[in-house]
């Protein structure tokens, strides 16, 4: 398909370019944004993977059963990754969150205002904030090292393709 591909932002049209999903034709730009937002549930942005290593790969399906407690699951898995999670640095007083909690933090902060823009907007004012709505998914160590009240800062977002090889800590 296309071989040397180092991110999947590299290949033309990736986000924009449609593809036929039920009934309707959906571009990966108009899932995410406009249908998986639109279930209002800020953790979609967990379990979602954008085919990138900057994102965990979830060993199943999710499933209405067990929709719930795996939205949990990838939240803590997430936020507890060595790699990709949260994490404290004593030297600096830092504590460094993932990417994606800067991009969405309109989406934890005020979920009642996915899919809107609105709600983004907000949330890119003052991304420092959304530790408040993330905090019961945290691991206790940063749990901890926020109360002392120390810098917040985010990872960069590794785009590069991931594969199974870079996703280890799959469960399933």
């Amino acid at each position: 398909l296309h071989d040397g591909v180092e991110s999947l932002r590299a290949i033309p049209g990736a986000f924009t370019r449609s593809f036929p999903l039920g009934r309707r034709n959906l571009s990966l730009h108009v899932l995410h944004g406009g249908v998986l937002r639109a279930f209002g549930d800020p953790r979609v942005h967990a379990a979602i993977t954008p085919a990138a290593r900057g994102a965990i790969l979830h060993g199943h399906a999710f499933t209405g059963a067990t929709l719930q407690a795996d939205l949990d699951a990838a939240m803590r898995r997430l936020l507890g990754d060595p790699q990709r999670g949260a994490h404290y640095d004593p030297v600096t007083h830092t504590v460094i969150l993932p990417a994606m909690l800067r991009v969405f933090a309109g989406d934890f902060l005020y979920p009642e205002q996915m899919p809107r823009l609105a709600g983004l907007l907000r949330g890119w004012r003052r991304p420092q904030r959304v530790t408040t709505a993330v905090m019961d998914y945290l691991p206790p160590t940063i749990q901890r090292a926020l109360t002392q009240q120390p810098q917040i800062a985010f990872r960069p977002f590794d785009w590069s393709l991931n594969d199974r090889a870079s996703n280890r800590d799959v469960s399933g």
